[in-house]
């Protein structure tokens, strides 16, 4: 059984091989946390910063900022959201576990990039096993 998908995929990447983007909910839901640690002072370096529900180039650049803000190494800081970003947020920033919120009860669709640069969406696309004739034994 797959493990359950929580509001935040994985990773949150700016864009794949193939020049997609991280957008859905789960983007918007990070740049309004962007936005209050810009506005509350946390996050000082941030000179332009948009809520899109897109990850674009100001969410990677507010990421990058918030990533050195936490003492993350030169090979961390890549502007992704990703495990290592949100271990040190949790620890080290606003002390919010934003992985353990469950993803069962949202609706919509999601479509993020994963760590490999491939773009990934939820819930998967239906697929109709009755019409493929190789399911067919």
């Amino acid at each position: 059984m797959p493990k359950e998908l929580t509001f935040l995929p994985p990773y949150l990447n700016a864009v794949t091989q193939k020049g997609e983007r991280s957008q859905c909910f789960a983007v918007f839901f990070l740049q309004i946390v962007l936005k209050i640690l810009i506005e509350v002072g946390f996050l000082k370096r941030v000179t332009a910063f948009y809520i899109s529900e897109i990850y674009d180039p100001s969410t990677i650049e507010a990421v990058k900022v918030l990533q050195v803000k936490l003492g993350l190494t030169d090979n961390d800081v890549d502007g992704n959201f990703g495990p290592a970003t949100r271990l040190k947020l949790m620890e080290e920033g606003i002390g919010l576990n934003l992985g353990d919120i469950s993803l069962a009860s949202m609706t919509g669709t999601m479509v993020w990039v994963d760590a490999d640069g491939q773009k990934q969406v939820w819930p998967p696309p239906f697929v109709d096993e009755s019409s493929d004739p190789s399911a067919k034994a």
